[in-house]
């Protein structure tokens, strides 16, 4: 099951993952990006994120090591 869902702004880590990555995403480190879509498989979960679609190589997939976490943490709506 995937961490992330279609929506999500995650951060991506800060320093370079030690798999599945290219010298090009190095622009993408510490960033906040929107996950476009994500695709869930036996070995790996991977996202597509919506700022990368400028790339000249198109979209890049960015796994689970690659995120750092949540940008925004959902809140929890407290009622009095």
């Amino acid at each position: 099951m995937a961490k992330y869902k279609v929506g999500d702004k995650v951060r991506i880590v800060s320093g370079r993952p030690q798999r599945n990555w290219s010298p090009l995403m190095d622009k993408w480190l510490g960033k906040t990006m929107t996950i476009a879509y994500c695709r869930t498989n036996l070995i790996d979960n991977y996202y597509l994120m919506d700022e990368d679609t400028t790339d000249a190589f198109g979209r890049w997939r960015w796994y689970e090591n690659m995120i750092s976490g949540l940008a925004e943490p959902e809140r929890e709506i407290m009622f009095s």
